[in-house]
């Protein structure tokens, strides 16, 4: 036994404390490479390594990045005639992945205005739940690079039309 190991051994009700001051003197040496003192034992046997609660906290927020930057939204409302010869829309719900505060959607209803406005041929309004994808789009012109926001909406009447996917 070296005189480290002996140390250790005389001192192992230090353990704790032991490691912290080895880490930090080793940071103070390697700021890089240094390994650091983290979560006890009990935690990683019952919930992993950092690196596996890493991977288990990205499996629960991935759903909410959307794939491939489409975005999805179920969306439910009203579009109704005012009276002055073009409908309007009201929004009742909104929830979508889209975790930058809506911009994505900025257009969506006059999008559901065009999409849904035929309903309006046979009567005053229409209530409605759609899926609605949304992804941004670029574009070189003489001007440069220009943007905008493409739609893709399925309004919902039956449980199977929540199975339909973006067709861009």
């Amino acid at each position: 036994m070296d005189s480290v190991q002996k140390f250790i051994s005389e001192n192992s009700h230090q353990f704790g404390y032991i490691m912290q001051e080895a880490s930090r003197q080793w940071i103070e040496k390697d700021p890089d490479g240094a390994l650091t003192v983290g979560t006890c034992n009990g935690f990683i046997q019952q919930y992993g390594d950092y690196h596996t609660i890493l991977d288990k906290l990205q499996a629960i927020e991935g759903p909410k990045v959307p794939k491939k930057d489409v975005y999805k939204a179920i969306v439910s409302g009203h579009i109704y005639n005012t009276g002055l010869g073009s409908p309007d829309i009201e929004i009742l719900t909104h929830v979508s992945n889209d975790t930058d505060d809506g911009e994505v959607y900025a257009g969506l209803e006059f999008e559901l205005i065009d999409e849904l406005e035929h309903y309006l041929e046979k009567k005053d309004d229409h209530f409605f739940t759609v899926l609605a994808y949304a992804r941004f789009t670029s574009w070189q012109s003489q001007e440069g690079t220009e943007y905008d926001i493409e739609y893709d909406i399925h309004e919902i009447n039956k449980i199977e039309d929540l199975d339909k996917g973006a067709e861009f």
